[in-house]
């Protein structure tokens, strides 16, 4: 069953509008009454787009010409019950983290991790999960993996009692004609016990399992990820020694196999945990572990870390998790005069491939200090330096790596007060260098960028006109040749009907020049609205138009672009 939105048109949102107005007006006759209340939100927000190029072809589209969205998020109340729901929905198939679905039917609509649909009813210390839901259990177990399923969280008193499953991945038949790289159908199980108080002490206990269905899609094309399988086992906890002194650490164990369709492997050591899934050759068992101390101060204070993960760990709520490293990090801050001057910093040393499965080992180090000085009264300043470092440790010259990047930037702001105006200046100067000492290509690697960066904004005093400019300047050189980036943009805002009505300008102009070609250019005219229609209804409305004149390395080609945004949005 397909899944389309068609029925978005003008007479569905005045009539969606209608509807979330007259039952706002019910609920809150009802909430006088005392016994049932609605809070929330709502938006219908729309994205028009057309483009054109000359020769016809030469700039492919990069937006749908349409797109319509509906965002509602209102909580109904009654007495200790609440009903929080959250709707977030596209009417084209918007991916990100998951592959594209060329006929996607309703149900993978609602398990696209872009679309929000959840429904989360609480009542005193209970609270169940329906629909869209990140379960966030631990640092090391599952917390950025969005799923569509139930669950459930239970906290009587000193005990915590959480669950989730639910479908993590939508299985997407793979089509290599049409470029769609499909995907397996992956489900998630989740379970979390703790025990102790949220502020003072707690120990939590989290077991987690995914599997890929084998089933869910036909055939799978050379280099298509495998169907994989792993279970997961963590405890943590954390202590709060003193006002100021906190201890948190966490352990966890996990099963992971890499390829459901490799053979079974019995006889082995982990023949023991065959009961919890079972054990192919492509199976791995291994550990991670993470404490960090933190000691904080009115006007100083530090937190420490410490983080071992091994190379076979896999922490199944992480994907994009790195392992096979250890890692220590470091950072101080302190306030002084009055907090007029405000210190922070970073200093990390991180080690991988410590199984020495791989060829080679690299260490990082990287360090980073961020200074914050009000000098005066109009006049603030604020700095920061970063290091980054990476060496192996191969011996051979070609094959030896070691670079450092370097980066740093100040950006002072002066403000201006004056009878009739109030002036701010703002201005950022940024270096990074970046050096490659690998001695067979080092000399095609390095690369150094100079950034400039200014911004003026003025507001009158005595009536509602704001008006800025801003200009930036971006020089990068590398492998003998150079890039420039000129741009610059002037623009105003007014507020009229004693602000209920705020139209905005602004007409930008960029310039790029890559080595000996001629440049590229743009002008962008954008105007934008928004309009207070009342106290809880509002509607926004933006345009722009932009016009590309191609240099010499892209043939000297044009093309337009034209951009259409608007919305309504009402509370209640």
């Amino acid at each position: 069953m397909a899944c389309g939105f068609g029925f978005w048109d003008r007479s569905g949102v005045a009539v969606l509008l209608m509807l979330l107005s007259a039952l706002s007006s019910s609920f809150a006759q009802e909430a006088d009454s005392g016994s049932l209340q609605l809070s929330g939100q709502a938006q219908l927000a729309g994205d028009f787009y057309g483009s054109s190029s000359s020769p016809t072809g030469f700039e492919p589209s990069v937006r749908p010409s349409s797109l319509l969205r509906l965002v509602l998020t209102p909580t109904v109340a009654y007495g200790e019950f609440q009903l929080p729901i959250t709707i977030a929905v596209s009417s084209k198939q918007t991916n990100v983290t998951t592959p594209f679905a060329p006929e996607q039917s309703f149900q993978q609509f609602l398990q696209n991790p872009l679309n929000t649909v959840s429904l989360s009813p609480k009542y005193g210390w209970a609270q169940l999960h329906l629909g869209t839901q990140t379960p966030r259990y631990s640092e090391l177990s599952t917390g950025d993996v969005p799923g569509f399923g139930v669950g459930a969280e239970l906290a009587p008193g000193p005990l915590l009692v959480a669950g989730f499953y639910g479908t993590t991945q939508r299985a997407i038949q793979p089509d290599s004609t049409a470029n769609i790289i499909g995907a397996y159908r992956r489900t998630m199980l989740a379970a979390k016990l703790g025990l102790g108080d949220r502020e003072l002490r707690y120990v939590d206990f989290t077991a987690v399992h995914v599997a890929d269905d084998t089933t869910s899609i036909i055939g799978a094309p050379i280099g298509f990820v495998p169907p994989q399988q792993g279970s997961l086992a963590s405890l943590a906890t954390f202590f709060r020694l003193s006002n100021q002194l906190s201890l948190k650490a966490e352990g966890a164990v996990s099963l992971f196999t890499r390829d459901q369709r490799s053979a079974e492997f019995a006889g082995n050591d982990l023949d023991f945990l065959s009961p919890i899934q079972p054990i192919r050759e492509s199976t791995r068992l291994d550990v991670g572990a993470m404490a960090s101390v933190v000691f904080n101060e009115n006007f100083w204070g530090a937190e420490a870390e410490l983080r071992y993960l091994g190379d076979g760990f896999v922490p199944l709520g992480y994907p994009y998790q790195p392992t096979d490293l250890f890692e220590l990090r470091f950072s101080p801050r302190a306030q002084f005069l009055d907090n007029r001057l405000i210190l922070n910093g970073t200093i990390g040393y991180r080690i991988n491939n410590l199984s020495g499965t791989n060829l080679q080992t690299a260490t990082q180090i990287l360090g980073m200090a961020n200074v914050v000085a009000q000098l005066t009264d109009a006049l603030m300043v604020a700095a920061s330096y970063t290091n980054f470092g990476l060496r192996n440790n191969i011996q051979n010259d070609t094959l030896k790596i070691r670079t450092v990047n370097q980066s740093f930037s100040i950006t002072p702001s002066y403000t201006l007060r004056g009878e009739s105006l109030l002036h701010t200046i703002t201005a950022t100067v940024a270096l990074n260098d970046y050096s490659d000492a690998n001695t067979l290509t080092g000399a095609l690697n390095n690369s150094n960028t100079t950034s400039l960066f200014g911004t003026w904004t003025t507001a009158f005093q005595a009536f509602p006109l704001t008006l800025s400019a801003t200009l930036s300047s971006v020089q990068n050189t590398f492998s003998g040749a150079e890039l420039s980036l000129l741009s610059a943009a002037i623009g105003g805002g007014y507020r009229l009907m004693e602000g209920r009505l705020r139209p905005s300008l602004r007409l930008g102009w960029s310039r790029n020049t890559f080595a000996g070609f001629t440049p590229d250019n743009s002008l962008t005219l954008q105007a934008d609205a928004a309009w207070s229609i009342t106290e809880t209804l509002t509607w926004d409305l933006s345009g722009t138009t932009t016009l590309y004149s191609y240099g010499s390395s892209r043939g000297g080609g044009s093309a337009s672009e034209q951009f259409l945004r608007t919305g309504m949005t009402t509370r209640f």
